[in-house]
């Protein structure tokens, strides 16, 4: 099978545009946030102070922080209607980590000869066009969102509720 891949002469890029790079950084830091909920949430559903939480999940990326949690919770919760508004959240929080990883685990070149605007290299080794501010911000919302529904969720929500009920 022959791919149709774009073999133009590319040299890396970083964009100046400081609005652009500023809304890249708030993704950024939205989604650390977003692991230390999951994080923390583990630390609830284990019922861990917060140091070891923290060490038995260190270099943990995203994705093992979202099983553990989901075995966690299956565990703890049993099959309930917090168990499945957790997993409901738990896909939000897969879906928005996959779209930030597009962003961040992505080359940013332009053409050599300058003749076009930088690029960035996505899925299926395509190159298109750079995320605009008002994208990046849209995630960073989104990120920001669901981050404080795990939270609240966790702490004096639905979760914390449904731990209490278990009597755990």
């Amino acid at each position: 099978m022959e791919m149709n891949v774009d073999v133009r002469m590319m040299i890396f890029h970083v964009p100046d545009d400081q609005a652009l790079l500023a809304a890249w950084a708030v993704v950024s830091i939205r989604h650390s946030q977003l692991d230390y909920v999951l994080r923390m949430t583990i630390k609830t559903l284990a019922n861990l102070d917060i140091v070891t939480a923290l060490d038995a999940t260190a270099f943990n990326g995203s994705s093992l922080l979202r099983d553990r949690i989901g075995k966690l919770a299956r565990r703890r919760l049993g099959e309930s209607e917090a168990l499945l508004h957790l997993q409901a959240l738990l896909e939000q929080c897969r879906r928005l980590t996959e779209r930030r990883n597009q962003l961040t685990h992505n080359i940013i070149a332009r053409d050599i000869d300058e003749q076009e605007p930088p690029r960035m290299r996505g899925i299926n080794h395509q190159w298109g066009p750079l995320p605009t501010v008002a994208e990046l911000n849209v995630l960073a919302t989104q990120l920001a969102e669901v981050t404080a529904e795990l939270n609240t969720g966790r702490l004096r929500g639905f979760l914390a509720e449904a731990l209490i009920a278990r009597g755990q």
